[in-house]
């Protein structure tokens, strides 16, 4: 192999490091958004919850009041 063939090697795998290290990180950044959407959906949940029984103790002293 001469010197310009390791040349390219070298720079088709430094190429392909850095892909795959941009890779992995815009995994990691999935994952967290993924994560952080979870935790939305489940803070959504409990308001929506919440809120619920807020209205519906509402209607039954609405209801007690007729």
């Amino acid at each position: 192999m001469n010197k310009f063939d390791q040349e390219l090697i070298n720079i088709f795998t430094r190429r392909f490091e850095k892909r795959s290290a941009n890779a992995s990180e815009l995994e990691g950044w999935c994952n967290d958004i993924g994560k952080r959407l979870d935790k939305l959906d489940n803070d959504m949940e409990s308001v929506a919850s919440k809120f619920s029984k807020h209205l519906e103790k509402h209607a039954t002293d609405i209801e007690k009041s007729l």
